[in-house]
C-alpha cells in the first residue's frame, strides 16, 4: 500500500479557519513573506567584482528564493591569492559597484546588509590612527635606594611609534604583600623624558612606570589591502565613533535613499580579535562601574600583591567585569546607536569570543539581531555558539535567531547536496535558529565560468554555477527553509529536545502550538514516541510540522505531497533497461551512451562519464496497465546521487532531492506504452577530478596545508592571478577542461563520488 504523511485526515481537520491567528499561520507557510526566506552571505574577493556578475549572481539568488545578501569584502593571501587587487576599496569605482549592487537588489526585492568593516571580526579601517586603536597597558619597573632622589625611568613598550604614559607609582621594595595606603603616585616627579626626581626618605622603593601603547591589531589577514587598517578602541565611544566616521559612514553615503529600504544591517562577525587592556578613560570608567580608584591597584596587573591574595584576586575580578562592561556598552551598545540613528536599520551581532560576556552585550539594545554560527563539516565546530545564542534570545524574548549556517572545512569541498544540507539545518532549526545566512557565496566577475569564483578555501560552495542549483535543487531547499522558517518564526519558544536521532523544538503562536521534528539518522526511518506525535513516521532525514490547536491538527504539512515508502507486497514493474542516457553539453562527456542496465558512472569504461559532472537524462519506454481501482501509481528510483527529476509522458512528476526517490506519477501514465525519463544530477567533484588529468591554463600558488586537520593534510591551491582569457572571456588555452574555479581542491588522483542514477527502478501499483 501506498503510504503518505498526509494532514488532511478525516475527523480531524476543520476545513473552515476561524482563527486570525490561523489564517495568518497556513498563509505564511503557504507562501512564506521575505523575512522568512534565506540570506545568502555574498563575498566580494579581493574586488575581483564586475556590474554584470552582481546582476547575474543577484538575479540568480532571487529566482532562487533568497531574500537579500550579507556582503563582505574579502582579501589577503590567506583568502584569495591574488597577487594584484581590483576596484580597491573605498575608490570611485568601487563605490559605484556598491550603489550598482544596492540598486540591483532593490529592483529584485532583495536585502542588502553588509559587515561593518572590511574582512570579519571585527572594527578596523585605515582611517583608525594608533590613538584611536586597541591598546595595551604596559609598564616598566626599577629600584629606587634609599639616599637616591634621581633615577631614569626606562619608556615601556612602544608599538607604531605610539606611547601614552598613565602614572608612576612607588611601593616598598621587597615586601610580598603591599598595603594600599603604601603606594604613593609620583606621577608629577617624572619629567617628559623619563627622569625621575624624588626623594626616597630613607627607604628602598620599588618604581614602576605605567602607560599604554597600541595593539597594533588589524584587519589583514582577512581584509583586501585597500581595507587593512588598525582594529579600533573596543571600550571607548570616542574610537567607535571615528571609526564609524571611516567604512561604516561611507557605505551609508553610497547607499543614500536605500539607506533603511535596501541596505537594513550593519554586521559584526564573531569577534576574534580577543582583548584589550586599557583605554584612556579607563580610570574613570572603572570608578564609574566598581566604585573605588582603580590607580593603586595597577600594580596587581604588574604580579604584585596588595593587602591580600583574595583582595587582589577580588580586583582581577572587578578588572576583567570592567573590560567586559565596556566592550558590550562603549562597543557594541554604541554601535547600535550609530546605527540605528538611520530608521529601518539595525546592528546584526555574533555575541560571542574573548573577552565578552555575551549576556551583557544582548542587554544592551532589543534590536540586536542575534546571530550563532554552525559548520558542515566538521560538525562540532559552532554547535556551542548556536546553544548560547539561542538560549539568550529565548531568554530575552528575542523572537528571531540567526545563524550564518553550513560553513564547511576544505576537506569536503563540493560535496555538501540539498540533502544533506537540509538535516543539517533541521538540526538547528530544533535548537532555535529561525533564520538562516548561507555560507557563502562568491561575486562571480565571469557569470560564463562555471562554477566559477569560490569564497577560498571556505564552503559550503553556494553558488548559481553548483549543479545542483543549475537543476532546481536550490529552489526545492530553499524554498523549504522559507517554509520551516515561516513558522519557526511565529509565536514564543516554549521547549525543545534532543531523544538520539529525534529532534524536535515546540513554539506557541496565541493558542496553537507548532511543532517541528526531525529525524537526524538518514539512513533509517523512524517511528515518534511522542504525545502529538505518537506512532507517526519520519523516513531517513525527513522532517514534519505537526500543528495544533487544541486536539485539532491543522492542514499544514511538509509532506503532503511527499511518497515517503512503497508497500514491498504491491505489485511492481522493475524497469532493468535498456536506458538511453543524454549527458549535458559542455562537460567533457559523450552526447550519448547506451546502458543495458544503470551503473555508477564512475565505473563506467568512458571517461567521459566518469569525470561527467552536471545533468544526465535517462530515458525508457515501459508498459503500464491502468488499475480500475483508483490505486496510485508510483515510481521508485532506488539510490540516486544526488538529484532526479522525474517526468513521464513529457509531464513534470517533481523534483526528488531528499530520501526516498519516490515519485507519484499517476497523474502522468496512460495505459500502454509510456515514455519515462529521469534527469540525474551529481556533483562537481568529479569533473574537478577529471579536469586534472589535462594541462593546466592557471596560474596557482603552491599547496596548502591545513593545520586543524589530523596529519595536516594537503588541501589544495589558491589561484595566484587570474588569466587573461578568463578575465576578458577568450578561448580557453586547455580545451580538455571543463570547470572554471578560484581553487583548486583535487588532484588527478582524489577519489571519485558515486554518481547517476543507481536504482534499483521499479513502477509500483497500490491500494
Amino acid at each position: 500500500m501506498l503510504k503518505k504523511l498526509v494532514v488532511l485526515a478525516a475527523g480531524l481537520i476543520s476545513l473552515a479557519c476561524t482563527s486570525k491567528t490561523e489564517k495568518e499561520l497556513i498563509a505564511a507557510f503557504e507562501n512564506p513573506p521575505q523575512e522568512a526566506k534565506p540570506i545568502m552571505i555574498w563575498q566580494w574577493m579581493d574586488g575581483w567584482v564586475t556590474k554584470e556578475g552582481i546582476t547575474a549572481d543577484l538575479e540568480a539568488y532571487a529566482a532562487a528564493g533568497v531574500a537579500g545578501v550579507q556582503n563582505f569584502q574579502v582579501g589577503g593571501l590567506e583568502q584569495t591569492g591574488f597577487t594584484h587587487e581590483k576596484n580597491p576599496v573605498g575608490s570611485e569605482q568601487w563605490k559605484e559597484l556598491m550603489r550598482w549592487a544596492m540598486e540591483e537588489c532593490a529592483r529584485l526585492g532583495l536585502t542588502f546588509g553588509t559587515h561593518n568593516c572590511p574582512g570579519w571580526s571585527s572594527s578596523a579601517y585605515p582611517n583608525v590612527t594608533p590613538e584611536y586603536s586597541m591598546l595595551e597597558l604596559v609598564w616598566t619597573s626599577a629600584q629606587l635606594h634609599s639616599g637616591q632622589n634621581e633615577l631614569m625611568l626606562e619608556k615601556p613598550l612602544q608599538r607604531l611609534d605610539f606611547y601614552r604614559d598613565i602614572c608612576v607609582l612607588a611601593m616598598p621594595a621587597g615586601v610580598e604583600t603591599i598595603m594600599s595606603d603604601e603606594i604613593v603616585d609620583i606621577s608629577s616627579y617624572m619629567s617628559a623624558d623619563g627622569v625621575l626626581n624624588w626623594d626616597a626618605a630613607g627607604k628602598d622603593w620599588e618604581i614602576i612606570r605605567f602607560g599604554y601603547t597600541s595593539l597594533n591589531k588589524t584587519d589583514w589577514a582577512t581584509s583586501p589591502v585597500s581595507g587593512v587598517g588598525l582594529e579600533c578602541d573596543k571600550m571607548s565611544r570616542e574610537a567607535v565613533l571615528h571609526f564609524w566616521k571611516g567604512y561604516p559612514s561611507m557605505i551609508l553615503d553610497i547607499a543614500g535613499e536605500l539607506a533603511g529600504k535596501t541596505l537594513v544591517n550593519f554586521e559584526i562577525d564573531s569577534y576574534e580579535q580577543k582583548s584589550q587592556s586599557w583605554t584612556p578613560k579607563m580610570e574613570e570608567e572603572f570608578a564609574s562601574h566598581r566604585g573605588y580608584n582603580l590607580r593603586p591597584w595597577l600594580a596587581v596587573l604588574a604580579g604584585k600583591q596588595i593587602e591580600s591574595e583574595e583582595k587582589s584576586g577580588q580586583f582581577m575580578k572587578d578588572w576583567q567585569a570592567t573590560i567586559e562592561d565596556l566592550f558590550a556598552e562603549n562597543y557594541y551598545g554604541y554601535m547600535a546607536e550609530l546605527v540605528e540613528q538611520t530608521p529601518g536599520m539595525r546592528l546584526l551581532i555574533q555575541p560571542y569570543g574573548e573577552p565578552l560576556d555575551s549576556e551583557k552585550v544582548v542587554a544592551q539594545d532589543e534590536d540586536f539581531i542575534l546571530c550563532g554560527e554552525f559548520w558542515t563539516k566538521p560538525a562540532n565546530w559552532g554547535g556551542r555558539s548556536i546553544y548560547h545564542v539561542s538560549d539568550l534570545a529565548h531568554k530575552y524574548g528575542r523572537r528571531e535567531v540567526y545563524a550564518e549556517g553550513f560553513t564547511c572545512w576544505p576537506l569536503n569541498a563540493w560535496e555538501n547536496d540539498p540533502f544533506a544540507l537540509k538535516v543539517v539545518a533541521d538540526k538547528v532549526f530544533c535548537v532555535g535558529i529561525n533564520r538562516l545566512m548561507m555560507h557563502a557565496a562568491a561575486s562571480n566577475p565571469w557569470p560564463w565560468a562555471k562554477p566559477g569564483m569560490t569564497f577560498g578555501k571556505w564552503g559550503t560552495q553556494f553558488t548559481p554555477g553548483d549543479t545542483w542549483w543549475e537543476a532546481g535543487g536550490a529552489k526545492a531547499l530553499f524554498n523549504y527553509f522559507a517554509k520551516c522558517q515561516a513558522l519557526l518564526q511565529r509565536g514564543d519558544f516554549v521547549a525543545h529536545q534532543i531523544e538520539g536521532q529525534v529532534h524536535w523544538i515546540h513554539r506557541r503562536d496565541a493558542d496553537i502550538d507548532i511543532y517541528f521534528v526531525s529525524n537526524q539518522d538518514t539512513e533509517q526511518p523512524v517511528q515518534l514516541d511522542l504525545p502529538w506525535a505518537d506512532g507517526m513516521w519520519l523516513n531517513p532525514g525527513g522532517s514534519e510540522f505537526i500543528v495544533m490547536r487544541g486536539q485539532e491538527r491543522l492542514p499544514i504539512s511538509l509532506n503532503d505531497s511527499v511518497v515517503s515508502s512503497v508497500d514491498p507486497l504491491a505489485e511492481q514493474k522493475m524497469l532493468e533497461g535498456p536506458w538511453t542516457v543524454d549527458f549535458q553539453e559542455g562537460r567533457g562527456a559523450p552526447e550519448q551512451v547506451k546502458l543495458d542496465s544503470l551503473c555508477d558512472w564512475t565505473a563506467h569504461l568512458e571517461a567521459g562519464v566518469r569525470f561527467f559532472s552536471g545533468t544526465a537524462s535517462y530515458k525508457i519506454s515501459a508498459e503500464v496497465a491502468i488499475p480500475t481501482d483508483g490505486s496510485r501509481i508510483c515510481l521508485d528510483l532506488g539510490d540516486v546521487k544526488n538529484m532526479a527529476e522525474v517526468i513521464v509522458n513529457g509531464k513534470n512528476c517533481g523534483l526528488l532531492w531528499q530520501r526516498p526517490f519516490i515519485a507519484d506519477i499517476t497523474e502522468a501514465v496512460k495505459e500502454g506504452n509510456n515514455d519515462i525519463e529521469v534527469r540525474v544530477t551529481n556533483l562537481w567533484a568529479n569533473r574537478m577530478i577529471g579536469d586534472e588529468l589535462e594541462p593546466d591554463d592557471i596560474d596557482w600558488d603552491k599547496p596548502a596545508r591545513y593545520s586543524y586537520a589530523p596529519g595536516n593534510p594537503y588541501i589544495g591551491s589558491t589561484i595566484r592571478e587570474v588569466p587573461e582569457w578568463l578575465e576578458k572571456n577568450l578561448p580557453r588555452p586547455s580545451q580538455g577542461r571543463h570547470s572554471i574555479v578560484s581553487y583548486k581542491f583535487f588532484s588527478k588522483d582524489a577519489p571519485l563520488k558515486s554518481s547517476g542514477l543507481l536504482g534499483p527502478v521499479r513502477i509500483c501499483i497500490n491500494e
